[in-house]
């Protein structure tokens, strides 16, 4: 998260961080999940102007566990939006190019979380910004002990 916040600094970008105040837990790797809010919320950063917003929420809804990226960034057409998780797939070629992009971030987001049994989504409007969405399964709570 430190990183985070110091690239969000270095961009001129406020992030905002929301999320419960009891632990919510899924099951998997640690690193894979984490890898996976790193590459949703860097690309926020990446893709937002200065004196833009990011917000990084986690909320839960029964079951799930629900991790919500907001930006004011560019947006993204209807038509690039089934795309964008493909690999390789890039929204703005000579933009990602410039700001080091590969076209992989999001193909590995989808299937990390894929490998934890959850989803990935996006909702934007070109000129409004985007919200990425990942659902994840929670584990049950049995007895005082957390069950997969």
């Amino acid at each position: 998260q430190q990183d985070l916040m110091q690239n969000a600094e270095t961009s001129g970008v406020q992030l905002t961080v929301d999320v419960p105040d009891q632990p919510v837990t899924v099951s998997g790797d640690p690193a894979l999940l984490r890898s996976v809010v790193f590459n949703l919320t860097e690309n926020a950063i990446k893709y937002s102007a200065p004196d833009s917003h990011v917000q990084m929420e986690l909320t839960t809804e029964p079951g799930e566990a629900v991790i919500r990226i907001r930006d004011d960034g560019p947006g993204i057409a209807a038509e690039d939006q089934e795309r964008i998780f493909e690999r390789f797939y890039r929204v703005d070629k000579s933009r990602s190019r410039q700001l080091g992009g590969t076209g992989l971030g999001l193909a590995i987001v989808k299937n990390a979380v894929r490998l934890h049994g959850g989803t990935v989504s996006v909702s934007s409007e070109p000129g409004k910004g985007s919200v990425f969405e990942v659902r994840l399964p929670m584990m049950e709570e049995r007895d005082g002990q957390a069950e997969a």
